[in-house]
């Protein structure tokens, strides 16, 4: 309870420090806008990453964000409890400096790995870990993965099992299903189901910084390879 209405505080140093004091791993550089969190335990905020307002993080057993990650606001995080605990699951973890903009829902209860520099892009993408297996009439639940150096469009949808390769990029409006193999190649993901097109290259994908520049009139062009909304 008292961990919940500190989260609810106005970002401030002084928000930072009681979190540390009441058990959570926050760095004093981290940006926490206020937040709603309910019945976390393991809780790591990395340095100068920043949380944006009014998101939820709810019945997770780990939330784990590295440094300079970024996360928008109004993002919805949780797990179905009784089936993250059989699996081993209900954590979320994203690695440094990789980002999540707004209006996304996380059903963490298999687990949701983001990787260094990825990006969940747009708005309303959903991430479903757990589902009813109708052949065995069970709730089960399986990781998902996004590799390092992904781009993951609006309004996609990536089910229990699903794997976006380091480097790749999954269209707006996709819909993941669980990977068939482990050798998925890099490149552009589209389609319900998504499948691979071709292999894809960019400036994008070696960048050293989290955000893109903004280009400038001059040189604002016919869309090429623009897969953000």
């Amino acid at each position: 309870m008292i961990v919940t209405l500190l989260f609810l505080l106005p970002q401030s140093r002084i928000k930072n420090f009681l979190l540390k004091i009441a058990g959570v791993n926050i760095r004093s550089s981290a940006t926490v806008r206020p937040i709603l969190v309910i019945g976390t335990k393991d809780i790591v905020i990395g340095e100068n990453a920043s949380i944006g307002a009014l998101c939820m993080v709810r019945d997770l057993e780990s939330f784990h964000i590295g440094a300079y990650c970024f996360i928008g606001k109004l993002n919805y995080f949780s797990s179905y409890r009784e089936v993250a605990r059989n699996v081993t699951g209900g954590w979320f973890r994203m690695s440094d400096h990789s980002k999540v903009l707004s209006r996304h829902y996380f059903d963490c209860s298999g687990g949701v790995s983001i990787g260094r520099m990825s990006s969940v892009a747009g708005h309303e993408s959903k991430f479903l870990t757990h589902s009813t297996d109708l052949k065995r009439n069970v709730v089960t639940a399986y990781p998902i993965t996004i590799g390092d150096y992904c781009f993951v469009g609006a309004y996609s949808v990536l089910l229990g099992g699903a794997e976006l390769p380091s480097k790749s990029i999954l269209a707006a409006g996709s819909l993941m299903t669980r990977a068939k193999n482990q050798n998925l190649p890099a490149g552009l993901w589209t389609g319900r189901p998504a499948r691979f097109l071709k292999p894809y290259d960019g400036a994008w994908f070696t960048r050293s910084a989290m955000h893109s520049n903004v280009a400038v009139s001059n040189e604002i062009k016919k869309p090429h390879g623009s897969y953000h909304a």
